[in-house]
């Protein structure tokens, strides 16, 4: 149950290995509300990611998926965390210009 205290989290390729896991992680912290898991299967896209309000991403999905996640969190003014590797430089550039709107933290190595 949603509180206004929760910081309110979706995840971005939440059917994977590491997207399952924080799933379940979120889920058992009080200060955070899963509000979406987005993946290729769920009704959930970035079209209609908006109405769950997310104050951040937490991104673990495919150096593609990144760079449009990245795109909407910057027009969208929502934060960013990023675990995704094997990003391409063009790639790392759009990153790079999406925080220049919206606040990105990006690491390769969360696992």
């Amino acid at each position: 149950m949603k509180t206004s205290a929760q910081i309110q989290v979706a995840v971005f390729g939440g059917s994977g290995r590491m997207g399952k896991e924080l799933v379940n992680l979120i889920c058992k912290e009080t200060k955070l509300n899963l509000c979406a898991s987005i993946d290729a299967k769920s009704a959930v896209t970035l079209g209609n990611l908006k109405k769950y309000f997310p104050d951040v991403v937490i991104d673990f999905s495919s150096p593609e998926g990144t760079v449009q996640i990245a795109k909407w969190c910057a027009q969208n003014k929502v934060a960013l965390i990023t675990g995704t590797t094997g990003l391409k430089e063009s790639q790392e550039k759009s990153i790079q210009k999406a925080s220049k709107k919206t606040a990105i933290f990006k690491s390769a190595n969360m696992g």
